[in-house]
């Protein structure tokens, strides 16, 4: 199993993938470990603190603004297109090829 879900602890568009754990404060997570336990794969994806504690309840639980569109759709659709490579067992291979397929006209001419 894959769990997606946001972390406040990696800047925003960033990915991370992991087994098991904690659930870090993430109520979802917590949820989903109470249920299950802790070995699943989990695909965080970085929305970045707001930087004020007080903002956090609504940061997480708000709509992603409009302006993340320029990050989150490119991101979301290559999760998608490598997502075989993850259930499939290829952490890293899954990592490369969402690398590959999100770089920017400036970093594909680097």
């Amino acid at each position: 199993m894959v769990v997606i879900h946001d972390e406040l602890d990696l800047e925003a568009g960033k990915l991370k993938v992991k087994i098991g754990g904690g659930s870090a404060g993430h109520n979802g997570i917590r949820s989903i470990v109470a249920h299950i336990g802790p070995d699943f794969h989990r695909l965080r994806i970085g929305i970045a603190h707001p930087g004020d504690r007080d903002a956090v309840i609504g940061h997480v639980l708000n709509n992603f603004a409009k302006s993340d569109k320029a990050w989150l759709d490119p991101l979301l659709d290559a999760v998608a297109e490598a997502m075989p490579l993850l259930v499939g067992g290829d952490a890293p291979g899954f990592m490369t090829r969402v690398a590959l397929l999100t770089r920017t006209d400036e970093q594909k001419d680097t």
